[in-house]
């Protein structure tokens, strides 16, 4: 009888040991990684003022003046004031050459909180959470595509822990500009290609068609999606031979991207005769320029020295030039966005700086090892994710290039890296043989990406106040 019972026991203890087993508790831990991030970004953009960005923010002169502001928040109090979009050159003012998807809907915002009453400066303060919103949606965005792709386990975790944590967004979604909202919708439509390529449902390609419009009339950089979008639509159109059903799902979805993403453009090429690609460049007796140090200089390693240095130099003689150092800082510390008042903090920067670059090393080694062995993973949306990361790299290099200027070296310009490097690892670990050494590599990446997390997360709830630009 003792006999029967306990082999009845060891019958029914195997299911129960496979069921714990089976139980997938990463979605939930992502969950609550996810909530953490944005708890961390409402923080962030609470304690730090509305007017303290760099890039571009200009400033403003009073809902109820006359008088005309400059930069991202002139621009959104024009468009609040008047109701209407520039009816001028926009090449007159800073930065209102850009497309004015964010800065309407910045507008509205702010004109709202002004009709009620609230007054100019805490109405600001208040508008500032609408890039916050953009990045949590981001990192959803993010976290959706990683499980599309099958992302599991471990590498799911940390790929949805790099980008809830990481500074960069901390410091976009405070800035009252078009980063984020374009970096939301570079991501969504990664999400949506990949969903239509393989569903080529009519719904989807209207999202992604939104996505890329709604994006381009952000900011024009969203378009170096669309050339890798382009080549999924081409083997689908191509592979199934559904030629009227294809043609009219591209005819909608150009019906709808087009107008959306080039009107701004194409209004300013009519009107004013400036080119689609136009940028506002800094003269050059400005002393960010840095045309005149060699190639090697700006595109080769630079000292060692140079990857621990926190403080971005602005300003001639020796403005920051050196394209990896420069990105690297501004990936973690935006431009001097950071008080640094104890050797404890500096020494902590330092650290943050040293991991962060061997991460990257590795996470791209892991990137190209994934992309090229994870054969469970469809080779044409392998191929996508390499083409646009490829793309979004070789355009910032060509700008960088372009536009020989310290604040054209940053991190924001490339930040959908990294959802390129979580789907990198995810490919890599499906692709190996989960032995002992691909462990430890997995256990120092997870290592290094919680290190990075804890560390900046102290520095940016601690290294403030940060120094507020005039706004008048």
């Amino acid at each position: 009888m003792a006999r029967s019972s306990s082999a009845s026991a060891k019958k029914t203890s195997v299911p129960l040991l496979d069921q714990v087993k089976a139980r997938d508790y990463f979605p939930l831990l992502c969950f609550i990684i996810i909530a953490a991030g944005f708890i961390l970004r409402l923080y962030y953009t609470h304690l730090t003022p509305y007017n303290v960005s760099k890039h571009d923010l200009g400033y403003v002169t009073g809902l109820g003046s006359e008088k005309l502001g400059s930069g991202h928040l002139g621009y959104i109090e024009y468009i609040a004031r008047e109701m209407a979009l520039p009816n001028f050159n926009p090449t007159s003012r800073w930065s209102f050459y850009n497309p004015p998807f964010f800065h309407t809907c910045a507008a509205i915002v702010v004109g709202f909180f002004h009709m009620l009453g609230i007054p100019d400066a805490q109405a600001w303060e208040l508008t500032q959470y609408l890039p916050c919103v953009a990045i949590f949606l981001s990192v959803i965005g993010v976290y959706k595509i990683l499980k599309l792709f099958e992302i599991k386990g471990v590498p799911l975790l940390i790929g949805t822990t790099l980008v809830s944590f990481h500074p960069t967004l901390s410091y976009l979604s405070l800035a009252l500009n078009n980063d984020a909202m374009s970096f939301m919708f570079t991501v969504w439509a990664v999400y949506f290609a990949v969903c239509w390529y393989r569903e080529p449902k009519k719904k989807t390609i209207v999202y992604l068609a939104l996505c890329i419009g709604l994006g381009m009339m952000t900011k024009l950089t969203v378009a170096l999606i669309a050339p890798p979008v382009a080549l999924l639509f081409a083997v689908r159109f191509f592979k199934d031979k559904k030629w009227l059903d294809y043609i009219k799902q591209f005819a909608t979805f150009l019906c709808i991207c087009v107008p959306t993403g080039l009107f701004w453009g194409i209004r300013n090429k009519w009107l004013y005769d400036i080119p689609l690609t136009y940028v506002q460049a800094l003269p050059a007796t400005s002393g960010q320029n840095v045309s005149g140090f060699t190639i090697a200089e700006r595109f080769g390693l630079p000292a060692l020295s140079d990857f621990i240095r926190l403080d971005a130099s602005w300003s001639k003689p020796n403005p920051d030039h050196n394209i990896w150092s420069q990105t690297l800082r501004t990936a973690l510390f935006d431009d001097n966005a950071l008080l640094w008042e104890t050797d404890r903090q500096r020494l902590m920067g330092q650290v943050l700086m040293v991991v962060t670059l061997g991460l990257f090393f590795l996470l791209t080694a892991l990137t190209l090892w994934g992309l090229i062995s994870a054969k469970k993973q469809s080779p044409l949306l392998r191929g996508f994710i390499a083409f646009a990361c490829l793309l979004l790299v070789g355009n910032f290099v060509k700008f960088c290039d372009d536009y020989p200027m310290t604040c054209t070296i940053h991190f924001r310009y490339i930040a959908p890296v990294l959802l390129y490097g979580g789907l990198g690892l995810g490919f890599w670990w499906e692709s190996t043989k989960k032995k002992l050494p691909a462990r430890i590599i997995l256990a120092v990446v997870a290592l290094a990406v919680l290190t990075t997390c804890v560390i900046s997360t102290v520095l940016y709830t601690g290294c403030l106040p940060v120094l507020e630009v005039p706004t008048k």
